[in-house]
């Protein structure tokens, strides 16, 4: 079959690596030179040959209208290679069900009511149970039941939310059917584009992603790209790794800019990614300070373009960047070790880019942290000589280009403080033997809320008002505010005064998302979904619990999140279900609003006495079930009462 395929004509042409071995000449024909056909040897030709950029467009363009036909009439066959490509590449697809687990997909069934077997109430606990797994899970981007799924994710929040709203008996819930997009057999690769396309994606990294985790020294990153041009062949495995991933997260930030398209950049993103990767496993082989600055890039490419099917990957690669940092020793500060003052700043930029990266993985998914506080004493990156911006990236980012790092050492502030809630307010650990109580849980609540406090009175020294920085760190506050006040395990029923500043910030969360989108700024990524998500989740909460907001309000707010939804999702095209999902639960929440009577408002609004074990809530839901059910529950099943046996230091710690 090959040879009669017609290959054009190469513009420059090398000898194969087996030729140059042997010190003959290499005719350079394609695929395979005629001294390997000769021999029956394997040829590597293809690497050595190079082709002009009007052959490239030209062949981009033929591949293209293929595309497009193809596209017209996709036959059934190609769907199940593409859902082959998509296990086979470690990455389930969304239509996938677990055959015996109710997830969205199968709990919202065809016809507009839950399967009969989920009709019974006896099944409902156990439908709210995993509905909420699957709204954590969200956060890792997979539906595995064997998958451990963090209270901070959003499971707890959905499970306490479901309940007091009798979710599963709900009867209006339609099919909300799975979608997953065809994925691409075929992977390119990129060269360097053009000078000019290169030097606006830098500015772009450096406006964008530079300023908010500093990983590289400025000054070095721009002469690694000059060297590039010059001499490329001069450049090592790290300096082109580095510089193509660059060029995968620039062409990211920029493909809405109206600069970049006049460029006309004939590579994608991910063809940038796929030449980077050819340089990783060089550069990883070392355990020193490129191969963690390497990681975290490669982290930073993540966060950004997975497909809500790669976090669980994020986090283990955050994980690992952790531990290389300090194995390295970048958390601490030891004046004894002989090393220069640029050296220096770079390692404690390095170090706070690694923590700022593994606390919010770990926030947005409810993992564990890997080190405390009180272990490190890296000092904050501080601005050198080599941070002074050109005139172009001055008008890109004027925060940047007045603030410094202000935005960025702010930021790692608030990562400090989110890692608090996340160890006491969602991972309460026993410390020196001493499990701490709702008191102690209350008392540090508190303390976190005055820290809050204090973050927020100082935001608008560290950005220019109203700026895109300004407006993302308001989000990532609002965040904050939501997760520490939302139902949570050490506080399932919070207090009316948590509720309301819960409400405040989903409030002002989904107002500032919009302004963001209305100025086409909005960043689209797996955490922006999932923060979107949940928040629009908290805001229907807030509203059904406190019943102070009118019913255009709550409506409002909760089409606004959909539009969000709607519009982060428009790329990806794999979590159209979640977005339904989420309408279904505000027409139910509306619904129930509408129909709450006078005694059901004041149960709403009483401050409920909830056991501090959490037994006297699970009393509650299982009353409300049985009430539901009336005379058809049916009790075919024996619990064992020693499970719910309370040890004896709890008896005592809850007498007290």
């Amino acid at each position: 079959m090959e040879e009669h395929l017609m290959y054009p004509k190469p513009s420059s042409i090398g000898a194969c690596s087996r030729c140059r071995t042997r010190k003959v000449k290499c005719d350079g024909s394609v695929p395979q030179c005629a001294a390997c056909t000769k021999h029956n040897t394997s040829c590597d030709i293809t690497d050595h040959v190079f082709y002009s950029y009007e052959t490239v467009r030209r062949l981009q363009a033929t591949i293209h209208q293929h595309e497009l036909r193809q596209s017209t009439n996709v036959p059934v066959t190609a769907t199940l290679s593409s859902q082959h490509s998509l296990i086979h590449q470690g990455i389930e697809p969304l239509s996938v069900q677990r055959p015996v687990s109710v997830t969205i997909d199968n709990a919202l069934s065809s016809g507009g009511r839950l399967p009969k077997a989920l009709n019974n109430s006896g099944n409902d606990l156990a439908t709210i149970e995993t509905l909420a797994e699957e709204v954590g899970s969200l956060a890792l981007g997979q539906q595995s039941s064997q998958q451990y799924i963090g209270s901070a994710a959003g499971s707890s929040f959905c499970r306490i939310f479901f309940h007091q709203l009798n979710l599963a008996s709900e009867e209006t819930l339609g099919h909300i059917g799975s979608n997953f997009r065809q994925a691409d057999p075929f992977s390119t690769q990129a060269s360097l584009p053009p000078k000019p396309v290169a030097m606006l994606l830098l500015s772009i990294y450096i406006t964008r992603v530079h300023m908010w985790r500093p990983i590289f020294n400025l000054k070095d990153l721009r002469s690694w790209f000059q060297q590039a041009y010059l001499s490329p062949k001069s450049c090592d495995a790290f300096k082109k790794f580095s510089i193509f991933l660059v060029l995968a997260i620039g062409s990211y930030e920029a493909e809405e800019k109206e600069a970049y398209r006049k460029l006309m950049d004939i590579h994608s993103p991910a063809e940038y990614f796929t030449t980077s990767m050819i340089f990783f496993d060089e550069v990883s082989a070392c355990n020193n300070l490129q191969c963690l600055q390497s990681t975290l890039l490669l982290a930073l490419w993540l966060s950004r373009v997975s497909n809500f099917a790669n976090n669980t990957h994020l986090w283990q690669i955050s994980r690992f960047a952790m531990s290389l940092a300090i194995e390295l020793g970048c958390h601490r500060n030891n004046p004894r070790w002989e090393i220069g003052s640029s050296e220096r700043e770079l390692r404690n930029r390095i170090w706070r880019c690694t923590y700022d990266l593994e606390r919010s993985v770990a926030v947005s998914t409810g993992r564990v942290l890997s080190i405390r506080n009180q272990a490190i004493d890296a000092p904050f990156p501080k601005l050198v000589d080599d941070d002074v911006l050109i005139e172009s990236e001055r008008n890109i980012s004027p925060t940047f280009a007045t603030k410094g790092f202000s935005p960025a050492i702010h930021m790692f502030r608030l990562r400090n403080i989110t890692g608090d809630i996340l160890e006491s307010i969602y991972i309460a650990r026993p410390r020196a033997g001493h499990h701490p109580s709702i008191q102690d849980t209350v008392v540090v609540a508190d303390s976190i809320r005055e820290r809050l406090a204090r973050w927020h009175s100082v935001l608008d020294e560290c950005a220019v008002s109203e700026s895109r920085e300004s407006l993302e760190m308001r989000l990532e506050l609002c965040l904050a505010v939501i997760l520490l006040n939302r139902p949570s395990p050490s506080f399932p029923s919070p207090m009316d005064s948590a509720v309301e500043a819960c409400a405040d910030a989903c409030q002002t969360a989904i107002q500032t998302w919009k302004v963001l989108l209305d100025r086409n700024e909005l960043g689209i990524s797996w955490k922006s979904f999932h923060d979107v998500f949940m928040t629009g989740l908290v805001w229907l909460y807030c509203a059904w619990k406190l019943s102070i907001f009118d019913e255009n309000s709550v409506e409002h707010f909760a089409t606004a999140c959909i539009s969000i939804l709607e519009y982060i999702d428009r790329t990806a095209g794999r979590s159209s279900r979640y977005i339904q999902f989420y309408g279904r639960i505000k027409a139910i929440t509306i619904k129930r609003f509408r129909s709450q009577d006078e005694a059901m408002i004041q149960r709403a609004n009483s401050d409920l006495e909830f056991d501090h074990l959490g037994f006297d809530w699970m009393d509650e839901c299982f009353n409300e079930l049985f009430t539901g059910a009336g005379d058809s529950f049916a009790l075919d099943f024996k619990i064992n009462e020693d499970i719910f046996e309370v040890p004896t230091h709890l008896q005592d710690m809850h007498s007290r």
